[in-house]
């Protein structure tokens, strides 16, 4: 399948489709483009993880950074049109207009204007500061993309290191971990506690927590703190099962490291309700997902233009 064009090569179609001089709304202007790019069903409908369409966000931003340049008019609400300067990039730039190509185009108290000489055919003598820039970010992707690009990189940095952390505590300490998560996620009734078992007695179960509001309904956890090589098997998973058995209305199984292949398998067709959770990187989506044993750094907000403050 054809990669969706980047955000560059939208900045291209965005005023191409522009060029015959007609006014169109951004909804009008995302669908003609998305035409114009020969884009298929799928391709309109890949998704950034926060859930924007990923085409259609391009387009959006290409079609924001031309008219910041003035390449582009809105001459009224929600409306766009090609201006004198979006007809002369399209003429010096037929293969495609680039960011350098619109950075010595921005106004002068635009912190994003290129420091550089700026002649009458638009070139532009690139200072240090803004080959630095250029080296350091990926400009395919736009200013939405390369904010997610940059967080899922902050967290897939931070997602090693709980594990890691996790295999070096004793057992006690991963099954408080454990039932953080499982409280965090919803279970452990209105107060969110949870029991631990007697380890001598326990039969494969260390920990107990409420599934409902009201206690009805017990959920069993088997904590197991293995080190990556040393995976849960098959008798294991089929201990802590026997042990649900009219006692429970299921369990949970989770490990630092995996499952073997038969236990999988297993947990898939065993009379109990097994749940298995293990595996590095799943855990360590969790505990940041729902926020145990790490912490928020900072809050990013991104804001866009309230076009109904204007009207």
């Amino acid at each position: 399948m054809t990669a969706i064009p980047s955000w560059e090569q939208f900045r291209q179609h965005v005023p191409e489709v522009l060029a015959s001089g007609q006014n169109l709304s951004l909804h009008a202007l995302k669908a003609k483009t998305l035409d114009k790019a020969n884009l298929n069903d799928l391709q309109r409908a890949q998704l950034l993880s926060s859930s924007q369409l990923i085409a259609e966000n391009r387009i959006a931003w290409a079609a924001s950074y031309l008219s910041r340049v003035d390449a582009l008019d809105r001459p009224q609400k929600g409306q766009y049109k090609i201006a004198s300067k979006g007809h002369d990039l399209l003429t010096q730039h037929p293969n495609g207009i680039s960011e350098k190509d619109l950075r010595p185009l921005a106004k002068v108290d635009d912190k994003w204007r290129a420091k550089g000489k700026i002649t009458e055919t638009l070139s532009l003598d690139i200072s240090p500061v803004a080959d630095a820039y250029d080296s350091a970010v990926d400009t395919n992707l736009d200013p939405t993309e390369q904010t997610e690009h940059g967080i899922e990189q902050i967290i897939r940095r931070v997602s090693t290191e709980p594990i890691r952390r996790l295999q070096g505590k004793d057992p006690d300490f991963f099954e408080r971990v454990v039932m953080d998560l499982l409280i965090a996620i919803g279970y452990g009734g209105v107060h969110g506690k949870g029991a631990a078992t007697q380890h001598t007695k326990d039969k494969g179960v260390d920990r107990i927590i409420d599934q409902d509001a009201l206690g009805l309904r017990k959920v069993y956890i088997q904590a197991k703190r293995y080190k990556d090589f040393n995976s849960a098997g098959r008798p294991e998973v089929q201990k802590f099962a026997g042990a649900l058995r009219e006692k429970a209305d299921g369990g949970f199984f989770i490990t630092t490291s995996s499952f073997t292949t038969d236990a999988t398998d297993y947990a898939r067709v065993a009379p109990e309700r097994v749940i298995l959770i293990g595996g590095p990187q799943l855990l360590a989506q969790l505990v940041i997902k729902y926020g145990v044993s790490v912490k928020n750094e900072e809050t990013i907000h991104t804001v866009d233009l309230d076009e109904d403050y204007f009207a």
